[in-house]
């Protein structure tokens, strides 16, 4: 009876500490909108880069959100300029030295610059034949030069100088 009751206790020891860890981990969300800083609700593209940094490009221009606020790069309140005249955001890519390149609808490209927070207008426009179209940027690399190559499914490939 005793080597009994040792061994339900044993039992017991070692399947409590499953049922504890079993519950579901609590998770918590936060709901970004225009109303709390968004430039626009409809988001078009969502990239979290190599700093935890996360960006959204949406039809009213880029959102930067840092998990404590968003900035954005349309608004005339922020110190950012915006060098694109369309603001409606299609792709958002990272390089190997962790510059932001954006492209938008009108074929326009531009990088975000870490030290100063400004986006800076990229010398090469898209193709005309992808400008206003529905063929979206599917894939980004960059070569040794740091030039971004950026392939379009059903449209090429452009060239974009991170360099200037």
């Amino acid at each position: 009876m005793r080597s009994i009751k040792h061994l339900l206790l044993l039992l017991i020891y070692l399947i409590s500490p499953l049922t504890l860890s079993g519950e579901p981990p609590q998770l918590t969300f936060n709901k970004l909108t225009n109303k709390n800083g968004l430039s626009h609700n409809r988001i078009n593209k969502i990239y979290q880069d190599s700093y935890g940094i996360m960006w959204f490009g949406t039809l009213q221009g880029l959102n930067r959100y840092d998990g404590l606020r968003v900035s954005n790069f349309d608004s005339p309140l922020t110190k950012c300029d915006n060098p694109i005249s369309n603001q409606l955001i299609l792709t958002i890519f990272e390089n190997q030295d962790s510059a932001i390149t954006i492209t938008n609808l009108t074929g326009e490209a531009a990088v975000y610059d870490r030290q100063s927070g400004k986006l800076i207008r990229a010398k090469t426009q898209l193709p005309k034949s992808l400008i206003n179209s529905s063929i979206y940027a599917r894939n980004k690399v960059e070569d040794s030069e740091k030039n971004s190559w950026f392939a379009f499914y059903g449209g090429g490939v452009v060239k974009v100088d991170n360099k200037n």
